[in-house]
């Protein structure tokens, strides 16, 4: 057993001596990693590749870099199955994600499930996409025409080299909600791209009121 204490405060953050446990690699060089293994076997050799790692790969200088998190499929093979990049992106099947979270599969679905076990009806699983003005520490009443939420369905175009807009499920705050609780009158739209374009038109609408909207908000 090892038992290290030690007080990290936020302002230690660049204080290497303030860290109970530092692991370092003197390699001044990009791409170098170094981390943590994990194997459990009777076969303890030094060459016995781990089972699992935590690894720092740097990317940048001054030590910047990525925080990988591996397990092996078959005997003595890790791969990458999550990443924290340098920015605070998080990558689970990529080491590179292009936003806060993103989940890629190769040659099969890259699917998420919500699962929820309960006896009762109304316990289920759930998604919810949340709108705040201000900041987090301090946040305001949402307005209208504010985007409470939005699914964006994307396909890959070689000729841009980018993944283009093809249609849009978004919500929108319909009338600016009254200082008083329980008032957030909200509208959904549906937005498709038309033949030869990669710039979705809203084609129909559910208004806070129950009318739906076919070519008309």
């Amino acid at each position: 057993n090892l038992t290290i204490n030690t007080t990290l405060d936020a302002a230690d953050n660049a204080d290497q001596d303030k860290f109970a446990l530092m692991i370092r690699n003197p390699a001044n060089d990009t791409n170098e990693e170094i981390g943590i293994g994990f194997r459990i076997s009777a076969t303890q050799d030094a060459d016995s590749a781990p089972g699992g790692a935590i690894t720092f790969e740097r990317t940048d200088a001054s030590s910047i870099g990525s925080l990988h998190f591996k397990t092996a499929p078959s005997s003595e093979v890790l791969t990458t199955r999550m990443t924290i990049d340098s920015t605070g992106n998080v990558g689970i099947g990529t080491s590179s994600p292009d936003t806060l979270l993103e989940i890629s599969k190769d040659s099969a679905d890259a699917e998420a499930t919500l699962s929820t076990y309960h006896d009762t009806d109304a316990t289920t699983s759930k998604l919810t996409l949340r709108k705040a003005n201000g900041s987090e520490a301090s946040p305001t009443k949402v307005n209208e025409p504010d985007v409470l939420g939005t699914i964006s369905f994307q396909g890959y175009n070689d000729q841009s080299s980018t993944f283009e807009e093809g249609a849009r499920i978004s919500s929108i705050i319909a009338a600016s909600p009254s200082d008083a609780s329980g008032d957030m009158a909200s509208a959904i739209h549906f937005w498709t791209a038309p033949s030869a374009s990669a710039t979705v038109a809203k084609r129909m609408s559910i208004m806070h009121s129950g009318n739906v909207g076919i070519g008309t908000a």
